[in-house]
């Protein structure tokens, strides 16, 4: 199943914290943290084995996806 969902400012803003990090993929290994990002309606983090982040998106009725941001590093 898909979903599409548009990309809102909360997102845009954990996206701006792991630019700002300016690390590589190895440096990212070396915390990898399933909840190193956390939200009103995200959580996630770096994982290692996929080398991309993992995210959780929680909505106001609690119902919740998951999804992976590849990140060029």
């Amino acid at each position: 199943m898909s979903v599409i969902r548009k990309i809102d400012s909360e997102f845009i803003s954990i996206c701006q914290q792991i630019l700002k990090e300016n690390l590589s993929a190895k440096e990212w290994n070396q915390m990898e943290s399933a909840d190193q990002f956390q939200t009103e309606h995200y959580c996630g983090g770096f994982d290692g084995s996929e080398n991309e982040f993992t995210f959780s998106y929680y909505d106001k009725t609690g119902m919740s996806f998951g999804f992976n941001y590849h990140y060029q590093l």
